[in-house]
């Protein structure tokens, strides 16, 4: 097939009335780039402002070409641009001082490694503390090292939460309580599940919630939340919210949504997923090792 060598757009002049062209070079900056610039153009012109110039893109090596009839392709040199913007590290978190409480958010699909980081952070972090488990799944047995230690519930319950807050405010914050949340959908605007994340923190009470979207969360709970991991999600509209929520400030500017997906689904792939530490600040991405 032809590749294609120019990305042409056409708008009418709001001045003159008279119809302007524009041609970008797809094998200077890609056709996902091109669609970008061109709409950026467009609005420029309409608008009555300077006319949109592109950003001169990087010396690269890459031959790839994008085609049109190739274009949800994602370029090896954007794969490559992606893992230098997210350094790869073992996951480690420097937590805080336990006199006050933390939360995690673990967002991935089934098979995605969720429950298994879910475990690794309880015994890594977690294991001393007062836990309590609340999940509609309580049968399985990726549960079966907290069912050991923890107080497990077959549901939600907000009761639990509400007494563990009520005996540190009674003792002076004397205990260290932790709340697991896995996929506990339809609770979302649970008042309760709000403080949770959010005041209860400074009575020592810690919480990890986990789930498949990201839109089973209240806004104002998941925009309080301290350590947020992304991983492997099924749909590109539960990566477009994520997205939107947590990494486009990390990516290029010129890296357009379409981009971003691509880029999410390539680097969360074979289990690995990212680790946004909004404490201390940073971004990398990890992956458990088989130990």
């Amino acid at each position: 097939m032809p590749i294609q060598e120019y990305y042409r757009v056409s708008v009418r002049d709001p001045a003159t009335g008279k119809p302007l062209t524009k041609s970008f070079a797809v094998k200077k900056y890609g056709i996902e780039n091109c669609r970008a610039y061109a709409k950026e153009w467009k609005k420029s012109i309409k608008e009555g402002k300077t006319p949109f110039v592109p950003p001169e893109p990087e010396d690269r090596d890459d031959p790839y070409v994008p085609t049109q009839h190739n274009p949800a392709h994602i370029a090896p040199s954007m794969e490559e641009d992606a893992k230098k913007l997210f350094p790869t590290k073992e996951f480690s978190i420097d937590l805080p001082d336990n006199k006050f409480g933390v939360s995690f958010l673990l967002l991935g699909s089934t098979r995605s490694g969720k429950s298994t980081l879910m475990n690794h952070i309880y015994e890594t972090y977690f294991k001393d503390y007062i836990t309590t488990l609340h999940t509609n799944s309580l049968q399985s047995e990726i549960y079966k090292p907290l069912k050991k230690k923890a107080i497990t519930l077959p549901s939600y319950y907000p009761e639990m939460i509400k007494d563990t807050f009520k005996i540190n405010k009674e003792t002076n914050n004397k205990y260290k309580f932790l709340h697991i949340i896995d996929d506990v959908v339809n609770k979302k605007n649970d008042p309760t599940l709000i403080q949770l994340f959010t005041i209860m923190r400074n009575s020592r009470i810690n919480g990890i919630i986990t789930g498949q979207e990201l839109t089973i969360f209240n806004s104002i709970a998941r925009t309080n939340i301290n350590y947020v991991v992304l991983m492997k999600l099924n749909s590109d509209m539960a990566i477009e919210k994520a997205v939107k929520s947590y990494l486009r400030s990390y990516f290029p500017a010129d890296y357009n949504l379409n981009q971003m997906i691509r880029a999410y689904k390539k680097l969360t792939a074979d289990h690995n997923f990212f680790v946004i530490d909004n404490i201390n600040g940073g971004i990398f991405l990890s992956r458990l090792s088989i130990e």
